[in-house]
């Protein structure tokens, strides 16, 4: 009676876990990693319009939100697939590379970064870049200073985080760029991204410039229960003695 507690326990563990999948591609899809996590890699669609100086950590590069010029806020609106059955949410984040102010004015100028439950429909036109899935729309908000345009956005919607650069600008000086990244933990937070449509509230409160826009998900199996953890391993063992003095 014993060992078929000890069975069941030690198959209950087993189910516990989920098996490894295949993974086709990284962009856009759930890949498992080789510690046993999946992670989920997505990058802002493409603009035209930034700086092509080859001095600006934005030259050549499509993914920056057209350098984030300070005249317009910018809704990126994502739909993810669902985590894969048997994961939870653990983080999301947003990482800006090689992020810059185009002017050293740390008092005023601000990027305001705002996680968006419920984003706005593609809109029409040149206020609109990428696929139904994955698109930014773009709001003039008249280069206003200091102000958060998403701040009375509808629906949920969280202010993250202010960045200022404490750096300034600095052409063909990379030490000076900040590779920004933003994780949210939060599991009210986690819960609208986990719906599968959310977005990012990005308003440049003076221009910065980037290399580009990238978002990372992860996920991980939830932890086993205590008494099977803990309880498993020495149980099996006094089955084992049991059976062996019988």
């Amino acid at each position: 009676m014993v060992i078929r507690t000890v069975l069941a326990l030690l198959l209950a563990v087993a189910l516990a876990v989920p098996a490894a999948a295949s993974v086709t591609s990284v962009y856009g899809t759930w890949s498992k990693t080789a510690d046993g996590y999946y992670e989920l890699l997505m990058a802002v669609p493409p603009s035209d319009g930034g700086s092509s100086s080859s001095s600006l950590p934005s030259a050549n590069q499509g993914n920056d939100i057209y350098d984030l010029d300070h005249t317009y806020a910018y809704e990126w609106a994502l739909t993810i697939p669902d985590v894969p059955d048997g994961y939870s949410l653990d983080w999301v984040s947003v990482l800006v590379g090689n992020l810059t102010d185009y002017r050293y004015a740390p008092g005023t100028d601000k990027l305001f970064i705002n996680l968006l439950d419920t984003p706005k429909s593609k809109r029409s036109g040149s206020g609109s870049i990428g696929t139904a899935t994955n698109y930014v729309n773009r709001y003039s908000d008249g280069g206003t200073t200091a102000s958060n345009y998403f701040a009375n956005w509808p629906g949920d919607h969280a202010l993250l985080d202010t960045y200022v650069d404490t750096n300034g600008y600095s052409p063909n000086n990379p030490a000076t760029w900040d590779d920004y990244e933003l994780r949210v933990t939060d599991e009210t937070q986690l819960g609208w991204v986990a719906d599968g449509k959310f977005g990012w509230g990005i308003d440049p409160d003076c221009h910065f410039y980037n290399s580009g826009i990238t978002l990372t998900a992860h996920a991980s199996a939830p932890e086993l229960p205590p008494a099977l953890l803990l309880g498993a391993v020495p149980v099996a063992g006094l089955a084992m003695r049991r059976y062996r003095k019988r």
